[in-house]
């Protein structure tokens, strides 16, 4: 597999593609049965590595090499770009997997741009004439960052457009006006229905500036919430418990 493709297939997986580039991936992926298979078999090779369960992972090449038998030669079953990419996910497996054992990659693995689902129906960021949400939905965060900034300034409880700066910070290397961002945010409207996402983002913020502590605090938050963000939230405080012993 391509270098590019394999970079599209992990951004697309770690919800990094903006929805169109996403939308138009699905799309693909549809109609291409080998890419729909590349993708399968990466996302269960990286849910290994994520959970860092190596018995998982080791039961996962051994279906492979199952298949392979019972198929009389799973390379010759797939075609030689399949197989080309079943051999370039496991040495990726084996050589990543050092890395996403420390906290230093769970920024990296867990962020994922908030999605400003509510925005078009009636949000005022919407119905800014500077067409903020336009600009955000593109990818263009940092159009967005001087627009947003004197925007949140004047519309504080405009929860939707915090977290989409908040985001924009993050994309940027401003993990730490995130972490300022959200903290007022938080302080503010501590029982808000925008909340949990503020305390998500506030850890991936932690996680970024690499304040393990934080955001080891704040992901025991997340979890005991038992909401939209715990079980990601449970998975990183376990990776942080280890490293912190």
């Amino acid at each position: 597999m391509e270098t590019n493709r394999f970079n599209q297939i992990d951004d697309y997986l770690q919800d990094r593609l903006t929805q169109k580039e996403a939308r138009a991936f699905e799309e693909e992926i549809s109609t291409d049965n080998e890419l729909k298979i590349q993708v399968k078999l990466w996302r269960e090779l990286k849910e290994a590595i994520l959970e860092e369960d190596v018995v998982s992972l080791r039961r996962k090449l051994e279906k492979l090499s199952k298949e392979n038998h019972q198929t009389k030669g799973l390379f010759n079953h797939m075609s030689t770009k399949i197989a080309a990419s079943v051999a370039v996910f496991v040495v990726a497996t084996i050589l990543l997997w050092a890395s996403y054992s420390t906290p230093k990659h769970l920024f990296e693995t867990y962020y994922s741009r908030y999605e400003a689902l509510g925005a078009t129906r009636g949000c005022s960021a919407n119905n800014d004439p500077t067409k903020i949400m336009e600009l955000y939905e593109q990818g263009q965060l940092k159009k967005t960052i001087p627009l947003l900034e004197p925007y949140t300034q004047t519309h504080t409880n405009d929860a939707v457009a915090i977290l989409m700066l908040s985001s924009a910070y993050l994309e940027n290397d401003m993990a730490i006006k995130t972490e300022v961002l959200v903290k007022n945010m938080i302080n503010q409207n501590q029982d808000g229905i925008y909340t949990e996402t503020a305390h998500w983002y506030l850890c991936l913020a932690y996680l970024s500036q690499e304040k393990y502590k934080e955001a080891f605090i704040e992901s025991r938050k997340i979890e005991d919430q038992c909401g939209k963000y715990a079980e990601r939230a449970e998975k990183i405080n376990k990776r942080l418990m280890k490293y912190l012993e």
